[in-house]
C-alpha cells in the first residue's frame, strides 16, 4: 500500500470525529460524547461495503447493490445532520447566557471565536442556512444587545462631544434583548448625531456586518468597558 493511500484512509477513519474534538475543546463534555458516537456510526457507515451485516440505531443494511447503500448512506448523514444542529443549539445557547453574565468566564472576543468555530463546522456539514440561523438565534439577540451596550457605554464616556437633546432622545429607547426593532430604532437615533468617534462607527459597522451576514469584525472592542 503506498503512501497516498495510506494517508488517504488515515484522514478517512479521523475526518468524522473532529466534531468531537472541536466539543471538547470547546469544553461542551456532554456534545462531544454524543459527537464521538456519530463519528463511530459514520465509520461503520464507511466501512459498510466491509460487513456482511450492519444493524443499529434502528437501522440494517445487508449486501445489495451499491446504490442502495449510497441512498441509506445518504439518508442516514441527513439525520445525523439535524443531530450536529440539534447538539449545537444548546452550545450556542450557553455561550449566549455566558455573554449575559460576564462577572466572570471568557471575554466577549473569546465567546465569537467559540461561536464562529461551531458555525464553520455546521457550514461545512452542508447544513441549511435557515436552520443554523434558528439554532443561533438566542445567541445572535444576546450579541446584537452586547454591541448596543458597549456603544451606550462608550457615548456616555463622551456625552459632553453630543447633542444634549440628541442623547436625551436616545437614551429614552428601550432596549429589549429579542426585539431586533427597538435595535434598529436606537441605532437610527444614533446615527442622527454629527460627530461619532471612530470606536463607534467601527461598532456600528461590527453591528451591521454580524446582522447581515453573521459574521464578527473588530471583536477587540467587545472586550474593552
Amino acid at each position: 500500500m503506498n503512501d497516498s493511500v495510506t494517508l488517504k484512509r488515515l484522514l478517512l477513519y479521523f475526518i468524522p470525529f473532529v466534531p468531537s474534538f472541536i466539543f471538547g475543546w470547546l469544553g461542551n463534555n456532554a456534545a462531544m460524547g454524543t459527537s464521538a458516537a456519530i463519528g463511530l456510526i459514520i465509520l461503520l457507515i464507511i466501512n459498510i461495503d466491509k460487513l456482511q451485516s450492519f444493524k443499529g440505531l434502528g437501522i440494517e443494511a445487508k449486501m445489495k447493490d451499491l446504490s442502495n447503500l449510497i441512498n441509506e448512506g445518504n439518508i442516514i448523514f441527513e439525520k445525523l445532520k439535524d443531530v450536529a444542529v440539534g447538539i449545537s443549539e444548546p452550545t450556542l445557547n450557553q455561550l449566549a447566557y455566558k455573554l449575559l453574565s460576564l462577572t466572570q468566564g471568557p471575554n466577549p472576543s473569546h465567546i465569537a471565536d467559540q461561536y464562529e468555530n461551531i458555525i464553520v463546522l455546521l457550514t461545512k456539514l452542508n447544513i441549511e442556512k435557515k436552520k443554523i440561523d434558528t439554532a443561533g438565534d438566542l445567541f445572535s439577540h444576546v450579541f446584537k444587545n452586547k454591541i448596543i451596550n458597549v456603544i451606550k457605554y462608550e457615548v456616555s464616556q463622551n456625552k459632553s462631544d453630543y447633542d444634549e437633546k440628541l442623547l436625551e432622545e436616545l437614551n429614552s429607547i428601550k432596549i429589549e434583548v429579542e426585539n431586533d426593532d427597538s435595535r434598529n430604532k436606537f441605532i437610527t437615533q444614533l446615527n442622527k448625531f454629527p460627530n461619532l468617534n471612530d470606536k463607534i462607527k467601527k461598532l456600528l459597522s461590527t453591528y451591521k456586518t454580524f446582522s447581515e451576514s453573521g459574521k464578527i469584525e473588530n471583536r477587540d472592542l467587545l472586550d474593552q468597558k
